[in-house]
């Protein structure tokens, strides 16, 4: 069995750098991939292959029970296996923790960092070469720092050793400042508040986006998703719909669907025709 590799990637905002001024969010994205599995994808393919073909020559009596088992034996030592991350008493996501980087020391950050978001709502993952783990992190802007440099880094509590994720820098450059706030700034920004269940916030940008494009993809999606996380089926999947309408505006040729809009309203019609839906949140 080849030993699973697990690889952690660690954003700031999506990015390796951010800068963050007085009142802005920060949003650590943690990602955790089983590199080993990935790369050796194709060479599972063929173990599997090779097994389905020793299993059709026993069944042909070609070869023995014992020529099978000694097979097999070698073919599953060779397979690239699955890894798994959490347990039930200490969930994935609670096994990361993130540190400042000073003369090439681990120093733990002590801003108020909480879990906002895991896909993988599992506390046990199993990462293998169709599988990966993300989870965001954040905390009340005015809890950061006015000011200052970090290099951050992330840990990781995996089976039998602590794993390092790569190191992204963070800059508070003090005050206000002015911004230019282009589209996809004020896009980013309302999809981070958004993690972080600032709704006024979220309002705030997606109006300032929409000052600036009412016919844009973006705003009608953030729209859905404000809804979506609200908890007002009806109003995100009638965004959602606006969305997609404009992406066919767009992109008349493209000839196919955008998943990721028709997963969500395909799921959100199914919550509602199950009667499944949560009243609006404050």
């Amino acid at each position: 069995m080849t030993v699973p590799v697990l690889n952690v990637q660690l954003s700031a905002n999506n990015s390796d750098s951010a800068s963050i001024r007085a009142g802005e969010p920060l949003i650590l994205t943690v990602s955790l991939v089983n590199a080993s599995a990935i790369t050796g994808e194709a060479a599972n393919l063929e173990l599997r292959q090779a097994r389905e073909e020793m299993e059709r020559r026993l069944a042909e009596g070609q070869i023995t029970e014992k020529e099978f088992k000694k097979r097999s034996s070698q073919l599953k030592e060779e397979r690239v296996e699955k890894v798994a991350v959490g347990s039930s008493t200490k969930p994935w996501y609670e096994g990361i923790a993130f540190y400042g980087m000073e003369d090439s020391a681990r120093i733990k950050l002590q801003w108020p960092l909480r879990v906002l978001e895991y896909p993988s709502p599992q506390d046990v993952v199993e990462l293998d070469e169709g599988r990966a783990a993300t989870a965001d992190y954040g905390c009340d802007p005015d809890l950061l720092p006015r000011s200052g440099e970090y290099q951050i880094m992330a840990t990781v509590d995996a089976p039998g050793n602590i794993v390092e994720s790569n190191a992204v820098k963070v800059v508070f450059p003090g005050g206000e400042g002015d911004r230019l706030e282009s589209e996809s700034w004020l896009a980013s920004r309302a999809s981070i508040y958004l993690r972080l269940g600032a709704w006024d916030e979220v309002k705030k940008h997606i109006g300032r986006l929409e000052s600036l494009d009412p016919g844009s993809l973006s705003v009608s999606y953030l729209k859905g998703e404000y809804e979506e996380a609200k908890g007002n089926i009806d109003e995100a999947i009638a965004a959602y719909q606006k969305a997609l309408e404009i992406f066919y505006q767009q992109y008349p040729n493209i000839g196919e669907y955008p998943e990721l809009l028709t997963t969500k309203m395909g799921f959100l019609a199914e919550k509602r025709a199950a009667g499944n839906s949560s009243p609006d949140k404050e």
